[in-house]
């Protein structure tokens, strides 16, 4: 048996006496849906705007927490001068996810994941994803030089990719599982 609480909201009484509430609907940065509606087979699981972008904000969340945690761990002592965290931020278009905590998602490439370095922004946030991690112990020798908008882009993006490499490599040997690493925003899962 269950009961109307609020607008949208069910409790209901489960075995043992626990009292479960329930909500008719699931909205997330503007998005909603209706809770049954998140019940569908895999096949059709690309269909569905709410979940992508729910996976896109976790993944984004995480490689940007996983980045912090590992570059503190790593070099602890660069986090003492005033420009490191500057150089971390610098990776991102904003401190906070799509800009503000109540803003829609993006509905294109930004930041680190611009999706093509010809373009002079892309560059930017590449380049200053490699500033930070030239600093890690071990870096690689291709990666000592900064990203410039003069090299050739095939060298650019095989020092891009190395750069990705070095960070998952250095990731898994440093926590034993593998990073999490947003490849493409909302919108781009669309089919």
């Amino acid at each position: 048996m269950s009961r109307e609480v609020g607008k949208g909201l069910h409790v209901s009484v489960a075995p043992r006496g626990l009292h479960v509430l329930r909500a008719l609907s699931v909205s997330f940065f503007n998005i909603s849906t209706p809770r049954q509606d998140l019940l569908f087979p895999p096949e059709q699981a690309s269909r569905l705007p709410l979940v992508h972008a729910i996976l896109w904000e976790l993944a984004e969340l995480s490689f940007r927490s996983d980045l912090l945690a590992l570059d503190k761990a790593l070099v602890p002592q660069l986090w003492d001068t005033p420009t490191h965290e500057a150089q971390y931020l610098a990776i991102f278009s904003s401190e906070v996810i799509g800009g503000m905590w109540d803003t829609p998602l993006p509905q294109q490439h930004q930041g680190l994941f611009w999706g093509t370095l010809s373009n002079l922004r892309a560059l930017d946030f590449a380049d200053a994803f490699w500033l930070l991690l030239s600093a890690w112990p071990s870096a690689p020798w291709g990666i000592e030089e900064p990203l410039l908008v003069t090299i050739p882009q095939n060298k650019l993006q095989k020092k891009v990719n190395m750069l990705m490499e070095f960070y998952v490599q250095t990731f898994f040997f440093s926590t034993g599982r593998l990073p999490v690493v947003p490849r493409g925003y909302p919108g781009s899962w669309v089919a």
